[in-house]
Formats: structure tokens, sequence, C-alpha cells
């Protein structure tokens, strides 16, 4: 589950810390909602005929649901996609989300996914290994609307999220979504920036909401966080080399993992 804060952030001077803190929050990171798939037609070959039916459930009703990036609906069902794999959020009343991945595959065609390995922060180390079923070969390989390759593994790749698309010999494809992350650690490198610039006894540290020595307060603040320390509008005192921001900053686009 997605972890997400609905706030209004309000600026306070508390024993000389300055942040943005948290008014009358809703903790949806103990919220119980949820998306499920209740039903998937699956598309015919280069025709956009698949469905998915989604339900909601727990958290606070009215549910909005979206697809990828579109807009969010209220209605639970989405039409006329293309086989492929989508990511379908729901948001509740409280602005608290989940999401699933759900797959509509080719009828009689290929389906594919994806493994990854990690980019560096501010590096490009990052690869994307395709594996495919189904549809016949040879296959086609194509990152973000690129040239065509004969082989399943893409190089040289840094931080962000990529489109990968396969197509078989008989014309038929398969288009997904995969994220190649940094890998930075959030034990080994972030915790020990918080703890010695901020998680202080005068700041964030026990004395001035929220408490950055509690992990779930640094990672629902955690775009805070990366805005912050870029401005450098944080630290209040002291500051923080280059790479301590761009580190904070490949953390929190990694999706702020308790890593």
């Amino acid at each position: 589950m997605k972890k997400v804060f609905n706030i209004i952030s309000v600026v306070v001077l508390l024993q000389g810390c300055a942040y943005n803190v948290l008014e009358e929050p809703v903790d949806c990171s103990i919220s119980d909602i949820a998306v499920q798939a209740d039903e998937i037609k699956n598309a015919d070959c280069d025709l956009a005929n698949g469905l998915i039916i989604v339900s909601g459930s727990g958290g606070e009703s009215p549910y909005l649901y979206s697809l990828d990036s579109n807009e969010p609906q209220s209605l639970n069902t989405f039409t006329e996609l293309s086989a492929g794999s989508y990511l379908i959020t729901i948001t509740d009343a409280n602005g608290c989300t989940n999401s699933i991945e759900v797959v509509v595959e080719n009828n009689e065609g290929v389906t594919a996914n994806a493994s990854t390995t990690s980019s560096g922060c501010g590096k490009s180390a990052g690869t994307i290994s395709v594996s495919v079923t189904n549809g016949d070969e040879p296959y086609s390989y194509i990152l973000d609307n690129g040239q065509a390759q004969p082989g399943f593994t893409f190089t040289a790749l840094g931080q962000g999220s990529y489109e990968v698309r396969v197509v078989d010999a008989n014309g038929c494809d398969f288009t997904f979504e995969t994220q190649v992350l940094s890998g930075v650690s959030f034990v080994q490198l972030i915790s020990p920036i918080i703890a010695n610039n901020c998680a202080l006894a005068s700041c964030h540290g026990g004395t001035q909401f929220p408490d950055f020595r509690v992990f779930s307060n640094i990672q629902n603040n955690a775009q805070i966080i990366k805005t912050r320390t870029q401005n450098k509008s944080m630290p209040l005192t002291g500051s923080l080399t280059n790479e301590q921001i761009d580190l904070i900053a490949c953390w929190v686009d990694d999706g702020a993992l308790d890593n």
C-alpha cells in the first residue's frame, strides 16, 4: 500500500526550527483501502478492445479510479484497452490511495515482463531484461519508442520509468512500463544523513513535529524533505554536501523505500 498523508500545510517556528507540519492528519499508512480486478477481457492483436473492471473496498467512500497517469474517474470500468500492463489506482475521500497492476494479454499473441538492475544515483548503470511468453519468434524489442532491436536486454540506463514494447513475427505487440531504481539504501545512506542533520534534540528529534526518529514520518514527508534539501532551506543549521542532497533525491525518486 502506498503510504500518503492528506495534509494541510502550515509553517510554524518552534525552538528555531522551521518546517511544514501536518495539521489534523489522516494517517493513510493504516488505511485498509484496497482495489481488486473483478473482470479482465483480453485484447485481440493490434486492436484496442480489452476491458478491465475493478472494485474498491475499505477507506472512506466515494472512490475515484485512475488508469496509469490518466485523470481519476468515478467509473470503475476501463475500456478500449490494447494488450499491456496497466497500473490502476484507487483514491478514497481522505486522499488515501492503493494500486494494483493489471495485465491485459493478447488473445493469441505475445506477452512480456521484465527484471531490472539498479542504475546508481546519478549514474547510468541500470539494465532491463525482458522475458517473453507466447507469440511467434523472432521478437523485436523497443525502449521508449526508440529503434527496434533483436536483443532482449537494454543497458546503460539511468534512474527512471521506461516503456518497453515487444513485437512478435506476426506484428502482434505488447507494451508495458518498468522502473529502473537508483538503489540508494535508506538504512545505509539516508538514515545517517537525517539522524546527524535533522533528527536532533532541538528539531525533529522529538521536540518538533514530525519526529524524524520514526521512519514512517520520514517516508510520509519524503517529497518535502527532497524539496527543502534541494533549495537548501533544510537543515536549518549547518548544510549538506551536494552528494548528500543528490542521495536524498534519488532515494525519494525510487519511492522512499524502507531498504
